[in-house]
C-alpha cells in the first residue's frame, strides 16, 4: 500500500496536468508529444513540488520515515501545481493563440487569472488561521499582560490624563482609544483586546492588494498580500494586543492616500488632514510620511516644478506641526527616553559605520531582525529588495522611491536611538518590502510572456513555501512556551484548597492580576490568600533573595505560579526554596510551571513505584535488569531546578536521571551488578528523599523468575 502511494505521489499530479494540457489543446496532440508532454509534466511537477518541500525542511526522500500524511500532502500540492502549470505551458506552447475553454467569457482571460485565484486563496486562508489563532484564548504573554495592566486600570479619558503607563509601555494614542472602545463594548477579555490586531491584519490583507492593483498595476495583485498572510510573524502579531499590526495598516493608509493624491482623487488639502491623523494612530507611519515627502520633494525639483514643490513644502510643515504636538503632549509623557534607550541598546542600527565591526553590526541587525522573518522566502525578498532600489532610479516614481526612503529615515532613526531595529517593531516594513519585492520581480518580466510565467511560479514558490500555515494551524504553536498562566490557573482553582496561599512570582503577576483582578488577593474560594514577589520596576525586578524565600517557606505548605519568565529569572528563588523543603513541579502545559511548596516529606504530591521489567545474565560475573519507574503521584518526579538519581544503596553507585517524569509517565532505567549480589536501589533528589521510601532489591529468587 505505501510502495503504491510513494508511486502514485510522483505520478498523480503529473497526470492531472496532463489531461488539462490535452483539454485545453483540444485533444489535438500527436502521441509523441503527448509522451513528451506527459514527461515534461511528471520533471516539472515534483521540482515545484520538491522545492517547496524542501525549502520547508524536507531534505531529501526517506522513504521509510516518510509517513502517510506527508505523502498526501505533497500529491495535494503537486496537484495544486499541476492545475496551474498546464496553462502556463499550453499559453507559451501555442504564442498565445486561443485555447479551449468552457465559454467565450473565460475565452478572453488570461492564464495568469488561475495564478492569482490562488494567490487569493492563500490570502484568505490566512484570515481563517488569524481567527482560529484568536479563538484559542491563550493567555496575555509578558508584554501584552505589562500593556494590559495600565490600559484595564484607567478609563477611556484616563488614558490620555493619567501619564506614563507602567512597565516602560507605549501605544500610540488613537489605538488605545480604539482598543478602548472594543472593551467598553465587548468586554475586557483576551479575544476582544486581540481582536483590533484581527482586524488590522485582514484590512492589510485588502490595502496590499488594492496598492498592486490600482498605483502598481500588478497583473499580480493578491501576491503581496498572500505571502504576508503566509508569514510566520505576521500571523504572530496578528493575534497581539499590541499595535505592531495597526502600525503595518496605518503604513499603507499612508500609501494609498498619497496614491490617490497622485491621481487627483484626493486633494492636498485632504493629504495633510489624513497624514496628520495618521501620525497619531502610529509611531512608525512618521519614516513612510517623511520618506515620500522626501521622494516628491527630490522629483519635483529634478523637474523644476515649483508648484509642487511648494505643496509637498506646506503638506510637510503642517505633518511636521502635528508630530510636533504629539510627541510633546503623547510620546515624551509615555515613556522614559532614557529607560527605553538602555531597553533596547544593542538594536540601533550604525547609519554611519566608523569600523568594519559596526558594519557587521548592521548588517546582522537587518538579516535577523527583519528580512529572515520573511520565513523560507527570506532570500527571495532580500534579493530583491535590494534589486528594487536600482529600480527605483528607473523607475522615477515618487511612491515607489518614497517607501525606500521611508525605510531609510527609519535606519537613521535608529542611529539617532530613537526607533531601535527589533523584528516586532519593523512589522511596519514587512508589507512594504513584499509590495517593492514583487514590483520588481514583475519589472523584470518586462511584459513578456516566457518570463511572467516564470515569475507566477516564484511567486507561487515563495508564498506557498512559508510556513505560517504549517506552524499555527497546529493549535500547540499558537500558545506560547513559558507564557501560559490561564492554564496554570485553571489547574490550581480545581486543586486547590480554599486554605492554601498562593505565591505569584514578581514577573508572572501583570498576567495574574489581569485574570484575577487588579488588586484582588482572594484566590481560589479563599480570603487574603495571595501575595506577591518583589515589585517590577520598569521591565525588570531586583528582589532580595532571602526576604523571597522567608516570605514562602514561612508557610507549611504553598502553591507558586512562576510563568512569564525563563528558568534564569526563577532558578535561584527556586534553589534557595527547594534546600529548605520540597518544591515539586506540579503542572507545566507548554513550559509554563506551577510549583507547590511545602516542608514535610508527608505533605508532598510525589509517589512512585519501582518495579523489575527484565533481567538478563550477561556472563558468569555480571546481571543487567531493567528498573522501571513510574510516577503514580499528582506531581513532576523531578524539576528544571532538580535533578533525580537512582542509587544502589551499598555501592552507591548513581544513575542520574535527566528526562522530567510527568504524573502518570514512567522511565526505564538499565542497572548492572555482580551475579552474587542483591543489590537495593532507591531513587534521590540532590537534596535527599524526594517522596514516598520506596526501594527495590533485586533478589536471586527474581533473577530465577525471568
Amino acid at each position: 500500500m505505501l510502495r503504491m502511494l510513494s508511486v502514485l505521489m510522483f505520478i498523480i499530479p503529473s497526470l492531472v496536468s496532463f489531461v488539462i494540457h490535452n483539454y485545453l489543446s483540444y485533444g489535438k496532440i500527436e502521441l509523441k508529444k503527448k509522451i513528451t508532454y506527459w514527461g515534461v509534466y511528471i520533471v516539472l511537477i515534483n521540482l515545484c513540488t520538491f522545492f517547496v518541500s524542501y525549502i520547508r525542511g524536507v531534505k531529501g526522500f526517506r522513504f521509510e520515515d516518510m509517513t502517510v500524511s506527508y505523502r498526501l500532502k505533497y500529491m495535494a500540492l503537486g496537484c495544486l501545481f499541476a492545475i496551474v502549470v498546464p496553462f502556463l505551458v499550453n499559453y507559451l506552447t501555442n504564442k498565445a493563440k486561443k485555447i479551449n475553454m468552457p465559454n467565450q467569457f473565460v475565452d478572453n482571460i488570461h492564464w495568469y487569472i488561475m495564478v492569482n485565484a490562488i494567490l487569493l486563496f492563500i490570502a484568505c486562508r490566512g484570515i481563517y488561521i488569524s481567527f482560529f489563532m484568536n479563538s484559542v484564548n491563550r493567555s496575555l504573554w509578558l508584554d501584552e499582560a505589562f500593556l494590559a495592566s495600565s490600559f484595564s486600570q484607567r478609563s477611556f479619558l484616563g488614558i490620555f490624563l493619567d501619564g506614563e503607563f507602567e512597565y516602560l509601555q507605549s501605544a500610540p494614542l488613537i489605538w488605545l482609544w480604539f482598543e478602548k472602545g472594543l472593551s467598553i463594548v465587548f468586554g475586557n477579555t483576551p479575544y476582544v483586546l486581540r481582536i483590533g490586531s484581527v482586524i488590522s491584519f485582514i484590512v492589510v490583507i485588502i490595502a496590499l492588494s488594492f496598492v498592486q492593483l490600482y498605483f502598481f498595476h500588478s497583473k499580480f495583485p493578491f501576491a503581496a498580500a498572500a505571502i504576508i498572510s503566509n508569514t510566520p510573524i505576521i500571523l504572530k502579531y496578528s493575534n497581539m494586543f499590541k499595535p505592531y499590526m495597526a502600525d503595518c495598516l496605518v503604513t499603507l493608509i499612508a500609501v494609498i492616500s498619497w496614491g490617490l493624491y497622485k491621481k487627483e482623487r484626493i486633494s492636498d488639502k485632504w493629504l495633510a488632514i489624513i497624514w496628520m491623523g495618521l501620525l497619531w494612530c502610529s509611531q512608525p507611519v512618521c519614516f513612510m510620511i517623511g520618506g515620500i515627502c522626501l521622494s516628491e520633494f527630490i522629483f519635483s525639483c529634478i523637474h523644476i516644478n515649483k508648484k509642487d514643490i511648494l505643496r509637498i513644502i506646506i503638506i510637510g510643515i503642517f505633518v511636521g506641526i502635528s508630530f510636533t504636538i504629539y510627541y510633546f503632549v503623547w510620546i515624551s509623557r509615555m515613556t522614559s527616553i532614557s529607560d527605553m534607550q538602555d531597553c533596547w541598546s544593542s538594536y540601533f542600527f550604525p547609519f554611519i559605520p566608523g569600523s568594519l565591526a559596526e558594519v557587521r553590526i548592521g548588517i546582522d541587525l537587518l538579516l535577523n531582525q527583519v528580512f529572515k522573518n520573511f520565513d523560507t522566502s527570506y532570500y527571495f525578498v532580500l534579493a530583491l529588495s535590494i534589486g528594487g532600489i536600482f529600480y527605483s532610479f528607473k523607475k522615477k516614481d515618487s511612491l515607489f522611491s518614497g517607501l525606500y526612503l521611508g525605510l531609510l529615515i527609519a535606519l537613521f532613526a535608529s542611529c539617532l536611538h530613537m526607533y531601535p531595529i527589533q523584528s516586532r517593531l519593523w512589522c511596519f516594513s514587512y508589507p512594504v518590502l513584499a509590495l517593492v519585492s514583487f514590483s520588481t520581480l514583475e519589472a523584470v518580466a518586462q511584459n513578456k510572456t516566457v518570463f511572467e510565467g516564470v515569475i507566477a511560479l516564484i511567486m507561487l514558490v515563495m508564498v506557498i513555501g512559508n510556513t505560517g500555515y504549517k506552524n499555527y494551524s497546529d493549535i500547540s504553536n499558537v500558545y506560547i512556551s513559558g507564557e501560559e498562566l490561564g492554564l496554570e490557573l485553571d489547574y490550581l482553582v480545581t486543586h486547590m484548597k480554599t486554605d492554601d496561599m498562593v505565591y505569584v512570582f514578581s514577573y508572572s503577576r501583570p498576567a495574574f492580576e489581569y485574570i484575577n483582578g487588579y488588586g484582588n488577593i482572594n484566590f481560589g474560594g479563599g480570603i487574603n490568600n495571595v501575595f506577591f514577589g518583589a515589585p517590577i520596576v520598569g521591565d525588570k525586578c531586583e528582589f532580595d533573595l532571602d526576604y523571597e524565600v522567608e516570605k514562602i517557606i514561612s508557610h507549611p505548605k504553598i502553591w507558586i505560579v512562576s510563568s512569564n519568565r525563563g528558568p534564569a529569572y526563577f532558578s535561584d528563588l527556586a534553589q534557595a526554596v527547594n534546600e529548605n523543603g520540597y518544591l515539586e513541579l506540579i503542572d507545566y502545559q507548554y513550559n509554563s510551571p506551577l510549583w507547590y511548596y511545602c516542608n514535610s516529606l508527608n505533605e508532598v504530591k510525589k509517589h512512585f513505584t519501582m518495579t523489575i521489567s527484565k533481567n538478563v545474565v550477561i556472563d558468569n560475573v555480571w546481571n543487567e535488569s531493567i528498573i522501571h519507574i513510574e510516577n503514580d503521584g499528582e506531581a513532576y518526579l523531578n524539576n528544571p531546578y532538580e535533578d533525580i538519581y537512582l542509587i544502589e544503596r551499598r555501592s552507591g553507585k548513581v544513575y542520574p536521571i535527566k528526562e522530567l517524569i510527568a504524573p502518570g509517565d514512567g522511565i526505564d532505567i538499565v542497572v548492572r551488578y555482580h551475579n552474587n549480589e542483591e543489590p537495593e536501589y532507591i531513587l534521590c533528589g540532590q537534596y535527599g528523599k524526594i517522596a514516598n521510601d520506596d526501594t527495590i532489591k533485586i533478589t536471586e529468587e527474581m533473577i530465577a523468575t525471568f
